[in-house]
């Protein structure tokens, strides 16, 4: 769920939330209004689906959960959980966050934004709303390698040719599929964007702008190579009318509202429900009793025990090992949430049924939550369940793969700037070529490995690293090659590398004693999933014959 401090800074999550998909079959007697409370949970992350099949109504899908939910945390009361101390504290954490966001959105419904303002917002902000112009164009691209004047004059005079065909009634769009230099003009027949201008090279941009849709201009000499351009579609910049744009700003200036509200409550409800800390205890030296008193706030006061498990709640001060200077901390905070709770029961909204329905919704979640994540502790496997479950499952038990040896990197100069698409895709053409034919070279030995180090841009020493998601992103090049080997040149983010591979070491098979508290969280988890699986569908059929 993510760091949950700041419950007040939660700014009406569910007020600007925009939409969502859901999924489930069948309807329960949840009201329509209920299914929109319920939905207005989801952006605080309280609120998830807990199956993830698509489905057609989400409204029907939303009351399917509703019931789901309510009987799964049915059977983590009678499972204890409910008195569990941190499950408690979960659970009022969210709905504490709830009452505050209830509380900021109705502030605002008592100032509601008005058509003027959003008016007046919009007549400031204009360049907000302005659309930047783009094109979309087509290209044929024919390379030229830097000081090659014979390749120079051959590809003009290809150029050329191209373009004497074009204006005899050629299909344009074959010939970059046929000519086109770049490897994905077969598939896209050379189309780019739509693109900004300002982002293209500037013979491309030049050419574009002197230029009708559907005509074709060239051949231009860009930075590598000769391109013969067609300019498919070109949109001006426009500033988007008031009523494309009037609920984007009626929310943003909801947001700004609400903001201004949490920092006057900041400012005044410490006045009008002043706190009492015990300082007393906090300054001491002793170790802290939990039944001590530390804060109260509106005549409701809370022990060290449950301050502190507060504060766990909020996934904060973790970094904070002694427990006096964790609480003096996050007092401050945790005394405003009170606050604006106790501002929230004088404007009644604490007794609201909207708050009531969603504070059980809240704690149903929450509930059937943490019954599912608890399933495995149920279960308590027999030696030999667990001995036959290691046999048929060998293979997940073995070490994975470690090597070690050299990777070698060359990457592309950042100044290497694109040219309508094409000098960059030029670019990596000619670094693979170059970086798979050193690649052959020190593989047959005409080159040295201290050689192509000097070469490369980039290379590092890989001593015993493992194959998986917590090794390196080549893996599979490495470890497909065999040991005194050079792997095969591989792509990266920015170039283009390969390894040599000094040594490696095959998966080993851990003992059964070695590895029997991996073997049993495995299998506890694997029986819990099939009996999660089980019991909603149980659940769900019964919820489809009450209607």
């Amino acid at each position: 769920m993510g760091n949950r401090y700041l419950p007040i800074a939660c700014v009406v999550l569910a007020f600007f939330w925009t939409g969502f998909a859901y999924s489930a079959q069948s309807t329960e007697s949840a009201h329509p209004k209920e299914v929109q409370w319920y939905l207005d949970l989801y952006p605080s992350s309280v609120i998830r689906s807990m199956r993830f099949a698509d489905q057609a109504d989400p409204e029907a899908s939303v009351r399917e959960e509703i019931y789901l939910e309510a009987r799964l945390a049915k059977l983590a009361e009678e499972a204890g959980l409910a008195t569990n101390t941190a499950i408690q504290a979960d659970i009022a954490y969210y709905q504490d966050s709830e009452l505050i966001d209830m509380w900021l959105r109705h502030k605002v419904a008592q100032k509601p934004v008005t058509e003027a303002e959003i008016e007046q917002e919009y007549a400031q902000k204009a360049s907000e709303f302005t659309e930047t112009g783009t094109v979309r164009f087509r290209h044929l691209f024919l390379m030229v390698p830097p000081n090659d004047s014979r390749v120079e004059a051959e590809k003009k005079a290809l150029a050329e040719k191209i373009l004497r065909q074009v204006q005899r009634g050629a299909e344009f769009a074959n010939l970059v599929a046929e000519y086109s230099e770049l490897k994905d003009a077969k598939r896209n027949k050379g189309v780019v964007g739509p693109e900004i201008p300002d982002r293209l090279g500037p013979q491309v941009r030049q050419a574009l702008l002197a230029i009708r849709e559907n005509e074709i201009t060239g051949p231009i000499r860009t930075r590598y190579g000769w391109e013969i351009l067609q300019l498919l579609e070109r949109k001006e910049p426009r500033v988007r009318p008031l009523t494309e744009v009037k609920s984007i700003i009626r929310r943003k200036l909801e947001k700004a509202r609400a903001a201004e509200y949490q920092k006057l409550a900041e400012q005044t409800l410490p006045k009008a429900y002043p706190a009492s800390v015990n300082d007393a205890v906090l300054s001491g030296s002793t170790v802290l009793s939990p039944n001590d008193w530390c804060f109260a706030v509106a005549g409701t006061t809370f022990t060290i025990a449950q301050t502190l498990a507060k504060i766990r709640a909020t996934w904060s001060y973790e970094n904070i090992a002694d427990e006096r200077e964790r609480i003096r901390a996050a007092l401050p905070r945790l005394i405003l949430t009170e606050q604006v709770k106790a501002a929230a029961c004088a404007d009644g909204l604490a007794d609201s049924e909207e708050y009531r329905t969603k504070a059980r919704f809240i704690q149903n979640r929450l509930l059937a939550e943490n019954y599912l994540k608890k399933l495995p502790e149920t279960f308590s496997p027999s030696e030999k369940e667990l001995r036959d479950y290691y046999e048929a499952e060998k293979q997940v038990f073995h070490t994975p793969p470690e090597g070690k040896g050299i990777v070698f990197r060359w990457v592309i100069k950042p100044d290497a700037v694109t040219s309508s698409g094409a000098s960059l895709e030029y670019q990596r053409q000619l670094l693979r070529e170059r970086v798979q034919k050193l690649r052959d070279e020190v593989q047959s030995g005409k080159k040295t490995r201290d050689e192509i180090a000097k070469l490369a841009n980039e290379v590092e020493t890989l001593d015993w690293f493992r194959e998986g998601p917590n090794g390196y992103y080549f893996d599979q090049a490495f470890f497909r090659a065999s040991k005194q080997t050079y792997s095969e040149v591989f792509p990266i983010r920015n170039g283009f590398a390969f390894c040599w591979v000094e040594d490696k070491r095959e998966p080993q098979l851990r003992p059964f004693e070695e590895c029997k508290e991996f073997v049993r969280r495995r299998f506890c988890n694997l029986k819990a999933d099939e009996k999660k699986k089980s019991l909603i569908e149980q659940i769900l059929q019964d919820y489809a014959r009450t209607q």
